[in-house]
């Protein structure tokens, strides 16, 4: 009879040892194929039939077995390993804590990594403002050649210049002037003192441009409301500390000579002695850096070694 007419959802059935499977085997799982293989063809009374769903029409291939009356050895191992439901084992998971030993290692190196990125970036810090000072002494020099070049003379007040010296502005030890006195002529910001009406800058050209400090009563890498222009480590005692300005020299006796006064006593700088302690320059500014003293510091700032080399002091001259 013609299974595949009766039933055409059932491939046809076959006598295993005297047909052939399926040509077209292809089509099922893994598993036919792999009886093919395994199972020899015999002779016998007894036959088996081979039942599988059709695979273009169910995604999935079923394979049923009905009894055997005399199933070979081979049959039965095929059976057991391929068709038989495998037993799932069960896998037990143990957990394990950490000992105290283990965590105090693991508290150890993050301790040990969060110093190292808490310095790593305490030294980036301080070189991007050794950087930023540098620029801005740059500036404060350059500014001042500027003005001279516009108005034939320095941003100094011609009441100060009467005893022929140069003048300092924010010095440290003992300041006479605040560097706020030649810094607002150069941004054209009238004060109450010799710039009123900016009557330095009459033209109120803007020679220097620069940023306010973010904490009035710690100033530091910006300008004041006084015009006061405080380099990027600051004030350490607040508004009113002497420390953390820039200094500004001018030669104001335009005697091509700018004297280096508390700037001047470096023992491993070389100075031009003909008058004084000077550098050979129409003006000079610095920042003392970080520790705000003369070199290294050696106890109260500004007191230092005097020794620019290995210091954090940013000179324009050097």
């Amino acid at each position: 009879m013609n299974h595949e007419a009766r039933n055409p959802g059932i491939y046809p059935s076959y006598l295993l040892g005297t047909q052939e499977l399926r040509k077209d085997a292809s089509v099922f799982s893994s598993p036919l194929s792999a009886l093919s293989r395994h199972v020899p063809f015999f002779s016998f009374s007894a036959f088996q039939r081979l039942s599988v769903s059709d695979a273009h029409r169910a995604p999935n291939v079923r394979f049923s077995l009905s009894r055997f009356a005399f199933p070979p050895p081979a049959l039965r191992t095929f059976a057991r390993s391929h068709l038989s439901p495998r037993p799932i084992s069960a896998f037990r998971f143990q957990l394990s804590a950490f000992t105290l030993l283990e965590i105090l290692v693991v508290i150890a190196i993050i301790a040990v990594l969060a110093g190292m990125t808490v310095v790593g970036a305490s030294t980036m810090i301080d070189r991007a403002r050794k950087v930023q000072a540098k620029n801005d002494v740059t500036g404060i020099v350059n500014s001042v050649n500027a003005y001279y070049t516009d108005y034939g003379k320095y941003p100094v007040d011609p009441n100060i210049t009467i005893s022929n010296n140069d003048v300092e502005y924010g010095n440290p030890d003992s300041p006479s002037h605040s560097n706020s006195e030649v810094m607002n002529v150069l941004r054209a910001i009238p004060d109450s003192g010799a710039n009123s009406n900016n009557q330095l800058n009459p033209r109120q050209i803007q020679f220097f441009a620069g940023s306010l400090v973010r904490n009035a009563n710690q100033p530091k890498g910006g300008f004041d409301a006084n015009g006061e222009f405080w380099d990027p480590w600051g004030s350490p005692n607040g508004a009113n500390s002497t420390l953390g300005h820039y200094i500004i020299i001018i030669d104001a006796n335009y005697d091509g000579i700018t004297q280096a006064y508390t700037l001047g006593n470096y023992s491993d700088l070389t100075y031009d002695m003909s008058i004084g302690k000077g550098v050979r320059t129409g003006v000079i500014a610095a920042s003392l850096g970080k520790d705000q003293s003369y070199g290294t510091t050696t106890g109260t700032a500004p007191n230092g070694n005097y020794k620019y080399s290995g210091s954090d002091d940013i000179l324009s001259w050097q």
